[in-house]
Parts: C-alpha cells; sequence; structure tokens
C-alpha cells in the first residue's frame, strides 16, 4: 500500500494567513465583524499566537508552513495540473424528492448567507413566526411536517472545515421531545489513505466499548440494508438504545458515503486519488418517537453533494494540496483569500458607513 505525506489541515493555514488580518478586525467595529461568518472571524480574532501584522509576511508564512509539512517544494501551476488526476465527484448533485418530502437548501445556494450558522434571513413578506430554515453543506430529504429546530457543528475536515448535524421537530405540541438529529462526520484518515477510529487505529465496526462505573457492556451495530444513494451501494447500521439504557440515550442509524476523491501526493512523488468519505448518522429516543426504518432509508438514500458545495471543496483543497482541481488555470493561494477577506471588509465597511448617514438623516 503507497505511504501518503501527512497533509496541513486547512483551518492550520488559515490560521497562519489570516495573521496579517488580526490588527485590522480587532479595531474594527463590532457591527461590521459580526456580518462576517463566525468560522472566520473566528480564525481571524482567536490568533493570539500570531506575530507581526504585514500582510504579505502573513502570506509567505502560509506558504512556508505548507511546504516544511509537506516536505514538497513548491509546484508551478502547469507542473500541479499536468501530473495530477482530475478530482472526481461521487455523490450526486441531486436527488429524487419523494412526495410528502422536502429537500434540504444547501449553504452556498445564492440568496442563502455565507455564514452556515445561520438560516436564510426572512423575506419582507415572510411571517415573523416562521420556523427558520436552516441549510447545510450536504443536502438530503426530510419530511415536510418535520421543522428544522437548530444546528450545530464541530470537529474539523470535509467541506464545511468541521463536522456539522440538523435537529429537526417531529411534533410541534410535544416540546423538545420527539426530536431527530442528522449528522455528517468526515472520516479521519492516516498517512495511507485509510479510515481510523477516535484512537487513530484503523476502523473496522461502529461497535464501541462503554463503561460507567464497574458496568461494562458493548455496544452494537446490526447491519440491517443495504441502500443505494446515487451510483453507489451502501450498509445502512442500526443501534437499538434498549439493548444499554444505562449506557446509550437514544437509537441511532449509521451509514458512510463516499463524497468525492482529491489527488493526494505519495511519497514517491506520485500523485493518486484518495477517496473523502464521511458518516451519516439519524438518532432519536425511541421512547418519545417511533420513527420507522422506511423513513430512514428514504432520507439517506437522498444524500447529495450540490454543484456549489462540491466547487467549494475543491477551492478549498487547492489551496492545501497545490492542485489546480477545478481547471481554471490558477491554484488559489494565501493571496486569493486575503483579497476575498478584504472585498468582505470593504464591503461591511460601505454597509456600515450607509447605517451610519441614514442614521443621522433620521
Amino acid at each position: 500500500m503507497a505511504s501518503y505525506r501527512q497533509e496541513p489541515r486547512a483551518d492550520m493555514v488559515t490560521f497562519i494567513t489570516y495573521c496579517g488580518y488580526m490588527e485590522t478586525l480587532t479595531k474594527t467595529p463590532h457591527t461590521i465583524r459580526k456580518k462576517l461568518p463566525p468560522l472566520l472571524l473566528a480564525s481571524i480574532l482567536g490568533l493570539s499566537a500570531c506575530s507581526g501584522d504585514n500582510t504579505e509576511s502573513s502570506s509567505n508564512n502560509a506558504n512556508s508552513s505548507n511546504n516544511e509539512q509537506t516536505n514538497e517544494q513548491p509546484l508551478d501551476e502547469a507542473d500541479a495540473t499536468t501530473n495530477a488526476p482530475d478530482p472526481v465527484k461521487i455523490l450526486p448533485d441531486q436527488a429524487d424528492v419523494p412526495t410528502d418530502y422536502r429537500m434540504l437548501p444547501a449553504t452556498c445556494e445564492d440568496g442563502r448567507p455565507d455564514d452556515p450558522e445561520r438560516s436564510i434571513e426572512s423575506n419582507d413578506d415572510t411571517a415573523e413566526d416562521e420556523e427558520p430554515d436552516y441549510s447545510t453543506w450536504i443536502t438530503y430529504t426530510v419530511p415536510e411536517t418535520w421543522d428544522t429546530a437548530g444546528r450545530g457543528r464541530a470537529g474539523s475536515g470535509g467541506v464545511t472545515g468541521s463536522d456539522e448535524d440538523l435537529t429537526f421537530k417531529h411534533d410541534d405540541g410535544n416540546g423538545a421531545k420527539g426530536r431527530i438529529k442528522i449528522s455528517v462526520n468526515w472520516d479521519s484518515k492516516n498517512a495511507e489513505g485509510t479510515i481510523t477510529n477516535n484512537s487513530g487505529e484503523p476502523w473496522e465496526t461502529f461497535d464501541y466499548d462503554s463503561t460507567i462505573g464497574d458496568d461494562r457492556t458493548t455496544i452494537i451495530y446490526d447491519n440491517v440494508a443495504t441502500l443505494q444513494a446515487g451510483e453507489q451501494e451502501t450498509d445502512l447500521f442500526y443501534m437499538d438504545q434498549s439493548q444499554a439504557p444505562n449506557h446509550v440515550s437514544n437509537t441511532e442509524y449509521k451509514l458512510r458515503l463516499e463524497a468525492f476523491q482529491l489527488p493526494h501526493q505519495n511519497i514517491d512523488g506520485e500523485y493518486e486519488l484518495l477517496t473523502e468519505t464521511f458518516v451519516a448518522t439519524v438518532e432519536f429516543d425511541q421512547d418519545d418517537l417511533a420513527l420507522d426504518q422506511e423513513t430512514v432509508e428514504t432520507i439517506t438514500e437522498s444524500f447529495v453533494l450540490p454543484q456549489c458545495s462540491y466547487d467549494y471543496a475543491l477551492e478549498d483543497a487547492e489551496l492545501i494540496l497545490g492542485v489546480d482541481l477545478n481547471n481554471d488555470g490558477h491554484i488559489r493561494d494565501a493571496d486569493d483569500i486575503q483579497e476575498e477577506l478584504q472585498e468582505m471588509l470593504d464591503e461591511a465597511q460601505a454597509e456600515h458607513e450607509e447605517e451610519l448617514q441614514n442614521s443621522e438623516e433620521d
């Protein structure tokens, strides 16, 4: 099996890249900064370890760090494009929407805010009490009667730079009960490209050991179905919470899906495609909600990677891999990110000044 270099994390490169803007943003009015995506602000405002305030120096540091961590010499864009295989999109762009179901909106769709933590802004003619419709990078269908009740994010990796989940309300009259959470968690891989578990060992099963005091047990996930998501088959696993009620509080369905393949360079300097995968989990408390397997299968077979999410993924990966993944003749780099950030700041500053002018006129 080929051995692969550990690529630097995208958030680490972002950490270095944005150092030059730390002082600028900390002096910017909060009304401007709050318009920027929280993930971006966290990368910028949390840089306590940054030194210096020169943008060009920060860009050089980012490129230097990238080269040091991969032990690679910088590739010119022609070489990177010629030597690396094209990325491959595996998860489909769209899926059939069954009757009485709806497809969730993608975070990158036109008209939606860039900040994935927020729902789409309501139009003037939208009822004030209408539930927010949270967006997500990996989309799927859910029953029309399910209203989104929240959104979470943790970890790092994948299209979003993190894992994400959405919580749905099954019954408006049931308070916090009857909630369903659907999570997307990107797999971790070792230098050989093998999926690993939380301990860094090669992944073998969803089963895990649980210990509470002297009570020890193994939580078991049973393979209950083989599903078809786009052109790929995948197994659906089921964990019944009743098998160990003192250890688990929710019933879960899990499956692993392949999203796309990206070129990575092995220790011999040759590019090979590695598959980016994630685990989707549907969880609920079966004491509060009787969710049938057919509904879960309908949801999980509808997972799609919208084209705009895929485009975002390729652009972000170019920064790390140094490869022209979208074949536009340019490899995205730290300077591009800083230009984008400057444009955001300029736009926010203009909006802020307009608000001030309007308030003075009033």
